[in-house]
C-alpha cells in the first residue's frame, strides 16, 4: 500500500553535491513550507562520491519531510530524476537540480498555473550560463 498522498513534493537529483545541500535544503524547507504545510522533499543521492549521502542522512533524521533515495553507483540524471519522481507523492510534483542553478522561490511563479494546464515548465531567460562556478538568478517564464 502506497503511503497517503501529500500536497506538494520537490524532488533533487544529486551527484557530488555536497557543499550545495545545507543551501538547497534549507531553501527547499523554507519555500515549500511558504506554499503549504504539507509537502516532501525527496532527494536521490545518485552514487555521489562525496559526502552527499552522509549530509542528506543527516537531514533526512533531522526532518521527517527530507527523504532520500538511494543508488548504489551513478546511473545518470534521467535514472535519478525518474527514482524520484516514482517515489513523489504530492498532487503537484516540482523537480530540479541540486546545483543551487535556480531560486526555489520562483515555484510559486509556476503554481499560479496548475489550474490550466497539467504540465507547467520553468526556466530561466534568458538562459546565461556562467563559465564557471558562479550562479545567477534565474527568471522563470510559464508558458
Amino acid at each position: 500500500m502506497r503511503p497517503c498522498p501529500v500536497a506538494l513534493s520537490l524532488v533533487f537529483p544529486v551527484f557530488d553535491e555536497e557543499d550545495n545541500l545545507a543551501e538547497l535544503l534549507e531553501s527547499a524547507l523554507r519555500t515549500a513550507a511558504q506554499l503549504t504545510s504539507d509537502f516532501e522533499i525527496i532527494t536521490v543521492d545518485d552514487g555521489s562520491r562525496d559526502g552527499s549521502g552522509a549530509v542528506l542522512d543527516a537531514w533526512s533524521q533531522r526532518d521527517p519531510r527530507v527523504r532520500v533515495v538511494r543508488h548504489g553507483a551513478n546511473r545518470g540524471y534521467g535514472a535519478a530524476l525518474r527514482s524520484g519522481l516514482g517515489e513523489a507523492r504530492g498532487e503537484l510534483v516540482f523537480f530540479s537540480d541540486a546545483d543551487l542553478q535556480f531560486d526555489l522561490a520562483e515555484i510559486e511563479k509556476l503554481l499560479e498555473h496548475t489550474e490550466r494546464f497539467d504540465i507547467v515548465a520553468g526556466y530561466r531567460s534568458p538562459r546565461r550560463d556562467p563559465l564557471g562556478s558562479g550562479r545567477k538568478r534565474p527568471v522563470f517564464s510559464a508558458r
